[in-house]
């Protein structure tokens, strides 16, 4: 494998070389046939790890007393090239971090490293995340956002991690508050918007008692809660199903207990802007197929989630947000028979 991969590795070593001799971006891929190399390179790896080999890899060691062998897990072919290969992968992206196309291949190679490697990647995790959120927090570009999310999903299972973890999305979300911290910024950045909330639904998924108690949680609900009208399909879907696990995460189960008390406080701040954006979603503000999905975020199944959220027993209070939502400027348009009918009804 190291064999095979020597070509592309030797292509990213004088690359690395020149970046800390302090040669500018524009120096080192001049002319255009330098990133078309580079992209190859760092894309070869990427095969390489990815189809290096069908399974887990096994070795027998016969001997035992019964004549049966032993199976014992061997690393991944493609590991070893990796960790040669990885203090020249970051200084590649630090220094080249700005570059779309670079970052989309590096984002592409982490992942599948990720998956390939699995616990063997474990001990290069922090400076990993590290350098995805220092990249990320330099750029915006959303391949470091996506990698990152990756990582973190795979690893969350691991309580020793999780500290780590929400330190490194309070890293991203910091960046993502100001690229989103207007109607425009949803607009213009719709990728951003889907890896951040696919991340963190994932997220809250695997380890809701942290995401829920962090410090961060109630501005990234109030976040979503802001751009629930995005127009941009899959933006749209990733960000209301987000909506939707933390309103589900604030129902009346054992489950829940501790993460209900946190949702309900952040829908008392902001679920009437939330069911009113919904609400007028459903009434035409964004296309027909926001409003239905069984299986991805939607209209339809997040004001589904408000209502099991707040229960039977507080019927009357749903009732009176969608009222509220039927009769604003957004939904002028919808006359009084049909609005009471979709709040009675």
């Amino acid at each position: 494998m190291q064999h095979v991969a020597q070509p592309a590795v030797q292509a990213l070593q004088v690359l690395s070389e020149k970046i800390q001799r302090g040669e500018t971006s524009s120096q080192l891929l001049s002319p255009g046939k330098v990133l078309e190399d580079i992209v190859f390179a760092l894309r070869t790896l990427e095969i390489l790890t990815k189809y290096g080999w069908v399974s887990r890899r096994r070795s027998s060691s016969r001997g035992a007393a019964n004549g049966q062998g032993t199976a014992q897990q061997l690393p991944h072919p493609a590991f070893a090239v990796f960790v040669h290969v990885w203090p020249t992968l970051r200084v590649i992206a630090s220094g080249l971090c700005d570059h779309a196309r670079i970052a989309e291949r590096l984002a592409a190679l982490f992942k599948v490293s990720i998956r390939a490697f699995d616990r063997d990647m474990e001990p290069y995790l922090g400076q990993l995340l590290e350098l995805l959120v220092d990249c990320f927090q330099r750029t915006a570009l959303s391949p470091y956002l996506y990698a990152a999310g990756i990582a973190m999903e795979h690893y969350s299972d691991n309580e020793n991690f999780r500290p780590q973890l929400l330190q490194i999305v309070t890293g991203l979300s910091t960046k993502v508050f100001v690229v989103l911290g207007s109607e425009e910024g949803f607009v213009h950045n719709p990728d951003v918007v889907e890896d951040y909330f696919i991340t963190m639904d994932r997220l809250t998924h695997a380890m809701p008692n942290q995401i829920v108690a962090a410090p961060f949680f109630d501005s990234v609900f109030e976040l979503a809660v802001n751009g629930a009208l995005i127009e941009h399909r899959k933006a749209s879907k990733t960000l209301l199903l987000y909506l939707e696990t933390c309103l589900l995460a604030g129902t009346d189960r054992p489950v829940n207990a501790e993460t209900r008390p946190v949702i309900a406080n952040c829908f008392r701040q902001h679920g009437q802007t939330l069911v009113s954006s919904l609400v007028a979603g459903v009434a035409g503000a964004l296309a027909r197929h926001h409003i239905s999905s069984s299986r991805e975020g939607s209209l339809g199944m997040t004001l589904l989630a408000v209502s099991r959220m707040l229960g039977d027993t507080d019927r009357e209070t749903f009732e009176t947000l969608l009222a509220n939502a039927v009769q604003s400027p957004r939904c002028a348009h919808v006359n009084r028979e049909l609005g009471e009918w979709f709040v009675h009804e």
